[in-house]
């Protein structure tokens, strides 16, 4: 799994992701900032429902998508799976 973001920062390692098709979740911490629980019920939904009702297979890569919108009030982050066709 990768976690990334869109600022820059000299700490950390700038990282391209491959061309190619994505499926996204967004979330929501389900208590405060516990983002587990989300995160783990976003890949249970994709792995046991969506991908299975698709035209699509799993690459078994999936990126957790931060950005500035991960904090605040109503924070949320994307969950990228990266998918081919079958």
């Amino acid at each position: 799994m990768f976690i990334g973001g869109t600022l820059e920062s000299k700490q950390l390692e700038q990282y391209i992701i491959s061309k190619g098709k994505y499926a996204k979740i967004t979330i929501k911490p389900k208590f405060g900032f516990f983002w587990g629980l989300s995160v783990g019920e976003a890949k249970r939904y994709f792995y046991a429902n969506w991908i299975k009702n698709s035209n699509y297979r799993p690459l078994n890569m999936e990126y957790e998508y931060h950005t500035e919108k991960s904090i605040g009030k109503k924070p949320t982050i994307d969950i990228v799976f990266s998918i081919s066709e079958k």
